[in-house]
Order: structure tokens, then sequence, then C-alpha cells
């Protein structure tokens, strides 16, 4: 009896293990709460605060392991960036601008700095899970087209959750849509005015070719490389929303 009863206790040890967190409740305020052009109703959001809390206590409990395939520990990691960034906005209510928000009052300081997250009981930062798990972890260039930090030049926050299993997809059409966006890029054959995100992180694209070969790839234009001028459009911190 005492075999089996180990045995069992080890069965579902290994099933808590492998189990990777599901993103249904998450999909579903991103559905309710954003517009189609990523417009966030923080408002909507806080209404439904305990929802929201209920996911990323989900996602607190468990981050990604070895057993998981990249693509599931990307969208856990996409996802939880995107839903602790609108957990942090909505602590502040009424800012104008995620850069509104310092360390502690009166001292300066980056939003992206603060150890608000809790992942397995230890606290995380938003740089951390952008820089030392994503970026690192995770050399694909499409995830920028996916990480919204809040502001209006950011990408538009898509209204659906990321899944590992269509993630390849998701990062491609995301990609593509955020190229086609006049707002936050202007594309043509021989110029182009791009997001600041191109500069701020080239060496992920791998460089100004790598660039270039970027938006041949996902561009709305067919763009001619070898005569290509590029410059960068202002960067625009107001908020992605209201409340």
């Amino acid at each position: 009896m005492k075999v089996q009863s180990l045995i069992l206790l080890l069965f579902f040890a290994l099933t808590a293990v492998a189990q990777v967190p599901r993103h249904e409740e998450w999909d579903a305020l991103l559905r309710e709460h954003v517009h189609n052009d990523g417009w966030v109703n923080y408002g909507g959001f806080t209404r439904d605060s305990a929802r929201l809390k209920t996911y990323l206590d989900g996602l607190s409990r468990q981050i990604p392991q070895t057993n998981w395939t990249g693509e599931d520990a990307m969208a856990y990691w996409i996802n939880a960036y995107n839903a602790f960034t609108v957990l942090l906005v909505l602590r502040h209510p009424g800012i104008q601008s995620i850069k509104d928000i310092a360390p502690s009052p009166g001292k300066a300081g980056s939003p992206w700095d603060l150890p608000f997250i809790k992942l397995e009981g230890r606290p995380y930062t938003l740089n951390a899970v952008e820089h030392d798990h994503l970026r690192k972890l995770f050399p694909d260039p499409r995830i920028h087209a996916a990480l919204v930090c809040a502001a209006l030049s950011c990408p538009r926050l898509h209204n659906r959750a990321y899944e590992g299993s269509r993630l390849n997809e998701q990062l491609t059409d995301l990609s593509r849509a955020f190229l086609a966006d006049t707002l936050r890029n202007v594309i043509g054959q021989r110029k182009a005015r791009l997001s600041m995100i191109f500069q701020w992180y080239a060496a992920d694209f791998g460089g100004e070719d790598g660039v270039k070969h970027f938006l041949k790839n996902y561009g709305p234009v067919a763009v001619l490389p070898n005569e290509y001028s590029i410059r960068y459009l202002e960067y625009d911190w107001s908020l992605n929303g209201d409340f």
C-alpha cells in the first residue's frame, strides 16, 4: 500500500512539473478589454482585477521548466510581460504615461526596474523578464512585435493570448502588422521611418543589414536593401489606453 501511495505521489509530482500554465483567462480578458487597434480599456481591466490576479497567480506558481517546448516557454514569458505591465498600470490609476511611475515617490528610476513581479516566490522586474529570459534565451527578433510596454509607440497590444502551439504564426502575423502600422512605421521601397525599437534593439535583428532583411521578410512593400535609407520616428510614451 505504501509503495502504491509513493508511486501515486511521484506521478502527480511529475505531472505538476510537466504542466504548462493555461492562458484562457488572459485570452478572455484581452478580448474583452483590448480593441482591435490595440487601445486598452484599463478601466475594464480594473473592474476585472480579480480575474487578472487569478491568471497572474497561476503564472507565479511555476516558471518554464526544462521539459517545456521552447514555444511554450516563449509564450509564457511574453504573456507574463504584457499581463504584468497591465497590472503595473492598474496600480497607478490616472497616469498619462508608464514613465510617470517611479520606484518610489520623489526618486528617479525606471518602472521596468521595479521588482513587483513574483514568480515562484522570487522577485522579478519587467526588464528581467525581457532581457534575462526572452531576449537571452530566445533570440527571435519577432518578439519585439509582441512585447507591449503600455506606450502608444509600442506595438499594439494583441487582443489574444500567446499559445505555444501557434506562437510561430502569431509572431509572424504580429511582425507584419507592426510594420504595416503607419502610426509606428512608414516603409517604402527605398526608405523608411521606423520605430525606435529597431534602433534600440538593432543587435537583435543583426544590425542595420538585419533590419533591412526583417523589412524584406515582413514589411508591407518590397524593399531594395542595397539602396535603403532608414530614419527613426520619435517615440510617443503616452499611455496606450484610458481608465
